[in-house]
């Protein structure tokens, strides 16, 4: 099952909904509903889920490294 996250500007700013698709110590991948502009500064709010619902979000800091169309969606490196 994949995450859910927000892909949020610095100044928490609201850039797109994503999932996470793969986490490994290098990076995650995410598909993302639209394109992300690659070497940009993103905060990455990540929600958990359990039973009851959503629980408050992580939030971690990145930088796009790449960004490509995979069908509808896009694939996102950070």
């Amino acid at each position: 099952m994949m995450g859910r996250l927000r892909l949020m500007q610095p100044d928490d700013q609201f850039i797109t909904e994503a999932y996470v698709d793969n986490v490994g110590l290098g990076g995650m991948g995410l598909y993302s509903l639209k394109p992300v502009e690659a070497n940009c500064e993103v905060v990455l709010k990540l929600f958990y889920m359990d039973g009851s619902g959503e629980k408050a979000p992580e939030i971690i800091s990145a930088v796009v490294r790449w960004c490509r169309p995979i069908g509808t969606w896009f694939g996102v490196g950070v």
